[in-house]
């Protein structure tokens, strides 16, 4: 029984968007059954709305975003606020959004995607309606202008003149700043540029983490890894660029090769004392300043920021800097480790697009289902020790989750 005394579960009340971040999963989601990639959770109590059950880190972020949407579509019966970054979640949960522009809130009806399309639509009319005010206001001032001095015509002008004054005026269209992203294109290499043929990792020698792992990396390769939180994805990453070394196995890298990393945790590791321009001079000296400064403003790093502490920057801000110290490095292959966590949608946007325009290899972790499905062709899934190559698209990962998932 809900709130108001009824028997039924009552239509869905409205879900407020309000454009960071709200991933939770359930503590009792478990490792998946082979060769299945993820297993399904118990399902709540039948009681209507049933309480969310205990959340905790331990199952794949994607999931845990999927389960969250799946519970809150169909089993949440009362009013939700969210703040996300996340799209996809937003096109999935909310009937309605809230735009916090300038200092002012726009309510608008529908998901995101008809939140974006109804706003354009009236920016356009907007701008068209200053235009047309403007001209009107421009032809009546050039009639106030040439007969101001005219006896004959001195009501008239008095009277276009009120006219002016009682004009309520139509604001021009503040456009919110671009944003563009752009990674140095890399000389071509035959490939593979990476190999790993029945490569073995253990942290200590009586327990190995991963085993058998056989894969290229090369220029054209787009690689999604998925799979639960602790299963190795983050460790693949660290022996794709050498951070770790295998237990056993080969793993060989073109000599000509470079891969660069975005870290999760880039802002851990960040100098904060320093300014973005001396962070990128310290990490590669010797360079004239119009090249951190040229690097800087490929991701929005320009004018007095590049000169303030990285401490007093946001965490999106920092993630750009993170990026122009990839790019510092010239790669061949991008690993990028959730390179989202600290970014808003348009910015995550903007990401894809240069990763799209990028002609080296990527290789991604991110929770970010609208990246994932813009920039991967290929899904490896990871667990129990192994990774193994889906042979579909995301979307078809998708509904294998929201089947498996039968929340």
């Amino acid at each position: 029984m809900d709130g108001r005394g009824n028997s039924q579960p009552s239509p869905p009340r409205p879900s407020l968007a309000v454009l960071t971040k709200m991933h939770r999963w359930p503590a009792d989601c478990t490792d998946p059954p082979e060769p299945s990639p993820l297993a399904s959770p118990p399902p709540p109590p039948s009681s209507s709305p049933p309480p969310p059950p205990p959340l905790a880190d331990s199952c794949s972020p994607y999931r845990a975003v999927l389960w969250l949407e799946e519970y809150l579509r169909h089993k949440w019966y009362k009013t939700l606020l969210i703040v996300s970054h996340d799209r996809e979640f937003l096109n999935s949960v909310v009937t309605d959004v809230v735009h916090l522009h300038g200092t002012k809130l726009v309510h608008y009806s529908g998901n995101y995607d008809q939140f974006e399309q109804t706003r354009n639509e009236r920016l356009k009319q907007q701008s068209r309606a200053h235009d047309a005010q403007e001209a009107h206001r421009a032809h009546v001032q050039k009639f106030i202008d040439r007969f101001r001095y005219n006896a004959n015509r001195a009501a008239q002008v008095q009277s276009r003149i009120k006219a002016l004054k009682r004009l309520a005026p139509v604001p021009s269209v503040l456009e919110d700043p671009s944003l563009a992203f752009s990674f140095p294109q890399p000389a071509p290499l035959s490939p593979p540029l990476i190999l790993f043929d029945n490569v073995a990792f253990g942290y200590t020698p009586e327990k190995q983490l991963l085993k058998n792992l056989t894969f290229n990396i090369d220029m054209d390769s787009r690689v999604a890894l998925v799979g639960a939180n602790g299963q190795g994805k983050s460790t693949i990453l660290g022996l794709v660029t050498g951070e770790l070394t295998p237990s056993s196995g080969l793993r060989q890298l073109n000599p000509r090769a470079h891969v660069a990393k975005f870290s999760q945790h880039h802002m851990d590791q960040m100098p904060l004392a320093m300014s973005a321009l001396e962070f990128l001079m310290s990490e590669y000296p010797g360079k004239d300043q119009s090249v951190y400064r040229e690097c800087l403003g490929r991701y929005a790093i320009t004018g007095d920021m590049v000169f303030q502490r990285l401490a007093t920057l946001s965490g999106g801000q920092k993630s750009r800097v993170a990026f122009a110290h990839l790019a510092m490095q010239h790669p061949h292959v991008l690993v990028l480790d959730e390179p989202t966590n600290h970014l808003d949608i348009d910015t995550v946007s903007v990401l894809a697009e240069a990763l799209n325009d990028f002609q080296g290899g990527v290789v991604l972790v991110s929770h970010d289902e609208r990246l994932i499905s813009l920039v991967c062709d290929q899904i490896w899934v990871v667990g129990g020790g192994q990774l193994k190559f889906y042979p579909y698209d995301f979307d078809h990962y998708k509904r294998q989750l929201l089947k498996e998932l039968q929340l």
